[in-house]
């Protein structure tokens, strides 16, 4: 198992623009998963969008890309870490921006 952690949970989304830092470390000792392919989806969004990156030796990786519009109640941000027969995945629930009353 990889377990995958946000290093900005709180900053990783600036307008429409995401940029994640992400960690993943073998969740037996902790030890980096250095080289895992790291892939960011957002399920639930208007076009399909998927990033892929891979980690550095010392398990950190850094993605960026433009938020979609969503589409669905259930929205999420999802992501994966693969290296070697280990796979982990973080899930973040997405809130679609409500739809302003048009006034007048």
């Amino acid at each position: 198992m990889i377990a995958i952690e946000m290093l900005n949970p709180r900053t990783w989304l600036t307008g429409k623009h995401a940029t994640l830092y992400l960690v993943a470390r073998h969740k037996e000792g902790g030890a980096p998963a250095g080289n895992a392919r790291v892939t960011a989806r957002v399920a639930g969004a208007a076009e399909p969008t998927e990033v892929v990156t891979n980690t550095a030796a010392d398990g950190h990786a850094h993605l960026e890309f433009e938020m979609p519009r969503l589409v669905s109640e259930d929205a999420a941000l999802v992501i994966e870490a693969v290296c070697g027969g280990a796979s982990g995945r973080l899930r973040f629930q997405l809130r679609a921006k409500p739809k302003m009353p048009a006034v007048g």
